[in-house]
């Protein structure tokens, strides 16, 4: 049995290590359990520096894929600079 993962994008923008790896082997993945993906998201995250995990694939997924890879992106609790794309507020008088 194979357990299949796809990167989604989200992977992708959060870890610069799933970047990498996106392009040098694709947006799937083929694994022999999903604890193998499990080990595989960790270890992107230790090289990444970022948050990224694998996640059941949605009952009406017809992609063929058992799971998910994603990651979602976080600012540092004490930086108030709002996140890449959005305008941060303009402080008062």
């Amino acid at each position: 049995m194979t357990f299949v993962v796809d990167v989604k994008p989200s992977a992708r923008r959060t870890n610069g290590a799933v970047g990498l790896m996106v392009n040098r082997r694709g947006t799937r993945r083929r694994f022999e359990a999903r604890e193998d993906a499990e080990a595989w998201a960790k270890g992107l995250a230790v090289a990444g520096g970022r948050s990224v995990w694998v996640r059941a694939a949605n009952p009406n997924d017809r992609t063929g894929a058992d799971a998910y890879l994603v990651g979602r992106y976080r600012e540092p609790q004490n930086d108030p600079v709002a996140p890449p794309g959005d305008q941060a507020a303009l402080p008062t008088s």
